[in-house]
């Protein structure tokens, strides 16, 4: 898309939480290197026990990820 395009050179400023499912298809990513590509800021890691569904899957871990990023 021409507006994705027009600021691919611009990296996102805002702190980015990326998380992952450890037992689905983005485990075999480096997901940290790719999304700093785009961000300045990035925090993240795999979910145990998750495929797609983090919040259905370990909603446990997936929230005190979640809380201990909004804490900073």
């Amino acid at each position: 898309m021409d507006i994705d395009e027009s600021d691919m050179d611009v990296k996102l400023k805002m702190p980015v939480l990326v998380l992952w499912g450890l037992d689905g298809k983005m485990a075999r990513y480096n997901m940290l290197k790719i999304w700093k590509y785009r961000a300045e800021n990035v925090t993240g890691q795999g979910i145990a026990g998750v495929g797609h569904f983090m919040v259905e899957d370990n909603p446990q871990e997936t929230l005190a990820v979640i809380q201990e990023f909004l804490e900073k």
